[in-house]
């Protein structure tokens, strides 16, 4: 019993001063959801618009994760105002880390895709960013039907 007990206080020891396994904890900030909403993610989104991702440009340091980030052409604005053909379109991570290990996209980068998509945008910090790790980007459907429709009379889901 006592040889247990000593074996139990060395664990402890061991795990205090860093010198016993390593432990795996993975956490993730938490994002509002507006999933099967649409109009309330349009409603709280800066810039709403059609368009397609032209090409990677880099990363950005965002929420101290390097963030992958994107040239993005403009078809058509949707809500908002942006004068310009090409946005620069930071795609938030979502800042999972397993044992202190930033993981910059855990289920995928949705900015990853071809063809026309609608894009929900918020400014943060002089940089538009998708509105949260999973919900900015929708595919256009081969109808062309968009996620979030703003000329429908109550703008709902199409899908």
């Amino acid at each position: 019993m006592r040889l247990l007990q000593l074996a139990g206080v060395g664990l402890l020891l061991a795990a205090l001063t860093g010198c016993g396994p390593e432990l795996q904890v993975t956490t993730c900030r938490d994002y509002v959801s507006f999933e099967g909403d649409p109009s309330a993610l349009a409603e709280s989104s800066d810039l709403v618009f059609v368009g397609e991702v032209l090409a990677s440009d880099g990363l950005t340091l965002f929420n101290e994760v390097d963030a992958a980030t994107y040239k993005v052409r403009i078809d058509e604005v949707l809500k908002g105002e942006f004068n310009d053909s090409e946005i620069r379109v930071v795609s938030v991570p979502d800042g999972c880390t397993t044992a202190g290990e930033a993981a910059e996209y855990s289920d995928g980068d949705q900015l990853d895709i071809d063809g026309d998509a609608q894009f929900f945008l918020r400014e943060t910090d002089g940089s538009w960013t998708t509105f949260s790790p999973f919900e900015g980007v929708f595919p256009v459907d081969s109808n062309g039907e968009l996620y979030w429709d703003p000329s429908a009379p109550s703008p709902s889901p199409t899908h």
